[in-house]
């Protein structure tokens, strides 16, 4: 299994932050040695498949402040669990990143900034939302749920946007009963210029479509998605069923990133970055 735990800032709303946490479990398909796990093959190319997750900070633009990854076999207690993070607080944490060997892998980082006195605070923090986690894993709720679509119309004036009926009876359970939805038009030399700077419209499409909702009341909701008029899947977030390998830097999720030579390209959320997505690259 592979546990962990990001406290990330969202820039965007100020600063907003929070502890994402996320539960993964592996069977006896991957290709580790789970006598001495290491957690950063597991995190960075291994993560194994999500049953559980605790979102305070939705996913996408946000940047890692710290994080803890846990690893060790499907079938392992609790107790070893704890004992071993007991074990990593009181030995490992003079140097960053700290990394545990053994029957439990464990990695601990934090920014530069973050001084040696506060770290055994931060450690705390993160490790109390893993065991958590571990202990009660609720429903990953949005998987659950379909995602809110939203409709792509082409006409010669450009393209419009609008939300399904569905989509919007669902969402007067957050907006009211007298909201009323908008549609948007946009330029077809618009939505390119948008799409090349910004790599995917779907969010500034959430933006404008949905202004007083949060990201994390959408994810409670299912996601989002945009549906041509051929029912092809235009995009979507989160994407359920993502393809490849690394690790996103911009929404932060594992195995999206797909080869644009010399770059990767985000299949999440179309950020194009230059690196497989190692933590240290994350962090600064």
């Amino acid at each position: 299994m592979f546990l962990t735990a990001h406290r990330v800032v969202k820039p965007s709303e100020n600063g907003r932050a929070g502890i994402n946490t996320f539960y993964y479990r592996h069977g006896n398909e991957a290709p580790i040695d789970w006598t001495n796990p290491d957690p950063t093959l597991v995190a960075e190319t291994y993560p194994g498949v999500l049953v559980s997750d605790d979102v305070e900070v939705a996913p996408g633009g946000n940047l890692v402040r710290s994080y803890l990854d846990v690893v060790v076999h499907d079938s392992a207690p609790l107790a070893t669990v704890v004992e071993a993070l007991e074990r990593f607080r009181a030995t490992a944490l003079g140097e960053l990143p700290a990394l545990l060997r053994g029957e439990v892998g464990i990695r601990f980082n934090a920014e530069t900034g973050l001084p040696p006195e506060a770290r055994p605070a931060e450690f705390d923090d993160l490790c109390a939302r893993v065991v958590r986690l571990l202990q009660a894993p609720p429903a990953t709720t949005w998987r659950v749920h379909e995602p809110l679509t939203i409709e792509m119309r082409r006409s010669r004036e450009g393209t419009s946007f609008h939300l399904a009926p569905s989509a919007v009876d669902r969402l007067r359970e957050v907006a009211g009963p007298g909201w009323i939805p908008p549609t948007i038009r946009v330029r077809d030399e618009v939505r390119e210029d948008l799409a090349f700077f910004k790599g995917d419209i779907l969010r500034e499409l959430v933006r404008t479509l949905l202004p007083n909702v949060r990201e994390e009341e959408l994810l409670r909701l299912g996601g989002v998605r945009v549906i041509a008029p051929t029912g092809l899947l235009v995009a979507e977030w989160p994407v359920r069923n993502a393809m490849g390998t690394g690790y996103c830097l911009n929404c932060h999720r594992h195995n999206t990133l797909v080869s644009v030579w010399p770059s990767w390209r985000c299949t999440a959320c179309n950020q194009v970055q230059a690196s497989n997505g190692l933590w240290v690259t994350a962090l600064g």
